[in-house]
């Protein structure tokens, strides 16, 4: 579709919008409901971590979509400076050594101590990173969800299933967004 036709948005409207999405999520007590009532995982112990992985995910679909480009800041800074306003005063308590497998080999997530939430986010922002790199045969979705398993120290493959599924569609469906809109400096 040729720009002019696009609809305009200006990038740091876009990019506030995606932190009150994110925030509104948290305070509803979010993560998703993926899994049917009954299922042995406890969706409240992965609270923080959906976090992260929803912030990840912003900040992954508007780089694909965009690229290495002023509209992308345009997004992603005022995107960035709320979440670190947010997030920079909330502590999270310490985790264990967690072990998952990735890609047919053993990972080992170190223990981690007490910090201010936007400090985890920023080191779960690398390992995302590295895990939406990492070649599979069913694509980024499914290599980052085995990292958010084991960041929650889940080793269920229909838990990896529902999240690589989340992440499929909604990776699909901000692409499409963010692609229908000119986005303004």
């Amino acid at each position: 579709m040729l720009s002019i036709f696009k609809k305009r948005a200006k990038g740091a409207e876009l990019g506030v919008a995606f932190f009150e999405h994110i925030q509104k999520e948290w305070f509803a007590g979010e993560p998703k409901k993926l899994f049917p009532d009954g299922s042995p995982i406890d969706l409240s112990s992965i609270r923080n971590e959906w976090l992260y992985l929803d912030a990840f995910e912003r900040d992954f679909v508007t780089f694909l979509a965009l690229g290495d480009s002023p509209e992308k800041d345009a997004v992603l800074g005022p995107f960035w400076k709320a979440m670190g306003q947010w997030l920079e005063g909330e502590e999270v308590g310490p985790l264990t050594e967690r072990k998952y497998l990735f890609s047919g080999e053993i990972k080992t997530i170190p223990a981690e101590s007490s910090e201010s939430s936007f400090r985890r986010l920023e080191r779960r922002m690398a390992i995302y990173t590295e895990a939406a790199k990492a070649r599979h045969e069913y694509g980024s979705s499914w290599t980052v969800a085995q990292t958010f398993a084991g960041l929650c120290g889940v080793q269920d493959l229909a838990f990896v299933m529902g999240v690589s599924s989340y992440v499929s569609e909604g990776q699909i469906a901000r692409m499409k967004m963010i692609k229908s809109l000119r986005i303004e400096l």
